[in-house]
């Protein structure tokens, strides 16, 4: 197996297709996540990325704060007037003031986290009661084939999993806090083209080491003709994503 990049060397140099291709997380459950939340003075999203989800939550809260460590993530990050960001580790949340924050998101990173050290910074940051939501994005199911991505994934890219990777499912409860919430949004993207998949394919970390290889072009090539074969004429496909997520709660 090969070596696992760090996340700065995973995602540095796909931010813009990531910006484009990552599908936004369901409004609804964001309003869920918030809707837990003591107050609504600042929320922190970490591993933040182009800032999807720091965005969702802007219209919500009087400050977001989003943490990345890379700095091409963070220059692809969407704007909005109160929300700033910081590229450092997100697992240190260094500069936030303890027992200041209403809200963490963390969405598809935590695999990335060294998982002791972050836990205890969100417990020292949050104010009491305050919310610490995980969720991920699954890959896209497309109802026309919907073995089609799967098959892809693990046949070409499950092999380079982080190596703290666990479905959002078997989190355990960090100490300090209290379970509130766990289940799963269901979204649907439709008539998202077969070029938008594998664009989403390139924004998978594993993609950094297989896109170094002869294959690369091959298997990609191979994963639009099987799209192809089930797309409309002009290539367009509905697509679904599931999205599980755990909510906690600092005692």
């Amino acid at each position: 197996m090969a070596l696992l990049p760090e996340p700065i060397k995973a995602f540095n140099a796909d931010s813009g297709e990531y910006a484009r291709y990552r599908e936004d997380y369901p409004p609804q459950m964001i309003a869920d996540i918030v809707g837990m939340c003591p107050d609504k003075d600042i929320a922190v999203d970490c591993a933040t990325g182009t800032g999807q989800v720091a965005s969702q939550l802007s219209p919500y809260f009087r400050e977001v704060v989003g943490i990345d460590q890379s700095p091409d993530q963070i220059a692809h990050a969407k704007q909005a007037k109160n929300v700033q960001y910081r590229v450092e580790s997100a697992e240190d949340l260094a500069g936030i003031a303890d027992g200041s924050v209403d809200l963490i998101t963390v969405a598809t990173a935590i695999h990335w986290f060294d998982q002791k050290k972050f836990f205890a910074n969100a417990k020292r940051v949050l104010k009491k009661g305050g919310v610490l939501a995980v969720f991920a994005i699954g890959a896209p199911s497309v109802k026309e084939d919907e073995c089609a991505v799967d098959d892809f994934y693990d046949k070409y890219l499950s092999r380079y999993a982080p190596k703290n990777f666990r479905p959002i499912c078997l989190m355990q409860t960090p100490e300090g806090f209290s379970e509130c919430d766990s289940r799963s949004f269901y979204t649907k993207a439709v008539n998202r083209h077969v070029d938008d998949i594998c664009g989403w394919a390139r924004t998978m970390s594993a993609w950094s080491i297989i896109s170094k290889s002869n294959m690369a072009d091959t298997i990609l090539a191979q994963l639009r003709s099987r799209l192809l074969a089930v797309a409309s004429a002009d290539g367009r496909l509905d697509v679904n994503y599931d999205v599980p997520v755990k909510i906690f709660k600092k005692e």
